[in-house]
């Protein structure tokens, strides 16, 4: 029903901001994801962040796994049910009580880049914004430097190297001359 009065409207408030409904189907659809990430048992930082939003259980939905590995379009009619009431239940959440239960859980920017193609939301950038980036860890200079190779390796090493400048050697002589076809032909 939410979903036919945001399209209806063509828009809906999302974080005290009014958005339009394409944003909002968007938004839903990252949502989605959410949760099933955080159904996944090596995902533990969407189903703590799912916990200390608050979202709890619906009357008959239990949060669970989908059976498959399908886009939302494919799952079934229960399944995709269960993914909009938890989606639901997210875009309810008022915008401090996200960037608390981020905060709590030490989320960062990457922590919401989903799939290969990361597509963050317009409607989620307000969160996304204010959550700090990841920073890549710095290489510590004082690396032990890798051990020499051995004496028999670059002897092996090297005698491949000849070989393969004696086969340039052969190859070039065997080689017509392009000046002397170019002498024979005129």
């Amino acid at each position: 029903m939410k979903a036919e009065q945001v399209l209806s409207a063509n828009q809906a408030i999302v974080f005290g901001h009014s958005i339009t409904s394409g944003d909002w189907f968007e938004l839903t659809l990252f949502f989605i994801n959410l949760i099933r990430k955080s159904t996944l048992e090596k995902e533990l930082i969407y189903k703590n962040l799912v916990e200390t939003l608050g979202i709890c259980g619906i009357d008959g939905l239990r949060l669970s796994k989908t059976r498959t590995g399908l886009k939302f379009d494919y799952l079934s009619y229960e399944e995709r049910v269960m993914l909009i009431a938890y989606a639901n239940q997210m875009l309810k959440i008022k915008f401090d009580d996200w960037l608390l239960a981020c905060k709590k859980n030490n989320l960062t920017q990457n922590s919401f880049r989903l799939g290969k193609r990361p597509i963050i939301p317009k409607a989620f950038l307000p969160i996304y914004n204010e959550l700090p980036s990841a920073v890549k860890r710095q290489i510590k200079a004082n690396r032990i430097s890798a051990k020499p190779k051995s004496a028999r390796a670059v002897n092996n090493s090297w005698e491949r190297m000849q070989l393969r400048i004696e086969k340039l050697k052969i190859y070039d002589k065997s080689k017509p001359n392009k000046r002397a076809r170019r002498a024979t032909k005129s």
